[in-house]
């Protein structure tokens, strides 16, 4: 059986990843259509892609999956509404709304995975996660 999970709450946990989303997207600075070019590479659109179908598999035997789904929809909700009022672009909110969703579900369920990580730190940091070819884009190379 999987491990409850590692906050108190499902509370805690929207609350903390929900700070983290806000202050990414309130420092965000990028050409938003180039770095949305950047999500849909290959290299980043198929890594994401796998570590979602890594938490689903996790999800089908957790035991409290539909809490944590509605949940996770909460977050989800509340970064999408806070990006469209920030930056005014659904396609962003959209993608960003689905980082929270597959962070909340990762967190919660405790999915070691490196590219999550990765994800999770690129969002802590302030940065928005962005595919391998947004610097060079960015920069007009």
């Amino acid at each position: 059986m999987p491990k409850p999970p590692v906050h108190n709450s499902f509370g805690q946990l929207h609350d903390e990843l929900l700070d983290i989303f806000i202050n990414a997207i309130d420092h965000t600075e990028y050409d938003l259509d180039t770095y949305l070019d950047s999500r849909d590479e290959p290299e980043f659109d198929g890594a994401w892609v796998r570590a979602d179908e890594a938490v689903e598999a996790v999800k089908k035997s957790f035991a409290d999956a539909g809490t944590l789904e509605a949940a996770a929809t909460k977050l989800r909700q509340a970064v999408f509404m806070h990006c469209i009022r920030a930056l005014g672009h659904p396609d962003l909110a959209a993608y960003v709304s689905d980082d929270a969703g597959l962070l909340f579900d990762a967190k919660a369920m405790e999915v070691d995975n490196e590219w999550i990580a990765g994800l999770l730190a690129s969002y802590r940091e302030g940065k928005l996660p962005a595919g391998p070819g947004y610097e060079a884009a960015a920069a007009g190379v």
